[in-house]
């Protein structure tokens, strides 16, 4: 009897090692899957964090692009209207340019036309006085043609 006893203990001491190392593996084996579980659910929880900033950073990048456009177009613009105005400003300029040779031009013909007028005026006042001079010679000539004749009917013999 001894001998089963000691044969059941020793069974049973071998069937609770054997035991406890398959609960021991299986812990093992829980803890495992556990942790894989744990490590699979970390790196989908990466991947959807990287796939969420990867989005943000793409929308950022977008929107940062279409803020550059939007400048460039605001520059584009901006360049575009400081040339019209400069346009503006050399059109207005060359028009008083315009004005001012066209006023100088003006004054020109004006002091040509007075000059004109003084031409005509010497031309006017030679003529009146050589009027002045033919009709003061033949006021002159008829006067002394007037006295000779005076001078030939007054005298003793005739």
């Amino acid at each position: 009897m001894i001998k089963k006893i000691f044969i059941s203990s020793l069974l049973v001491v071998i069937s609770t090692s054997v035991f406890a190392s398959s609960l021991q593996s299986q812990i093992s084996a829980i803890a495992q899957a556990e942790n894989e579980t744990k490590a699979e659910k970390q790196r989908q929880h990466a991947a959807q964090q990287a796939k969420r900033e990867k989005a943000a950073s793409a929308e950022r990048a977008e929107r940062e692009r279409r803020h550059r456009e939007a400048t460039a177009d605001k520059k584009r613009d901006q360049d575009y209207e400081d040339e019209l105005r400069k346009l503006d400003i050399e059109m207005k300029k060359l028009e008083l340019e315009k004005q001012a040779i066209r006023v100088k031009r003006e004054n020109d013909f004006i002091d040509q036309e007075l000059k004109n007028q003084a031409a005509n005026t010497d031309v006017i006042q030679s003529k009146a006085d050589i009027n002045r001079n033919l009709s003061s010679g033949g006021k002159a000539w008829l006067e002394s043609e007037g006295r000779s004749r005076e001078k030939q009917h007054s005298g003793w013999f005739k």
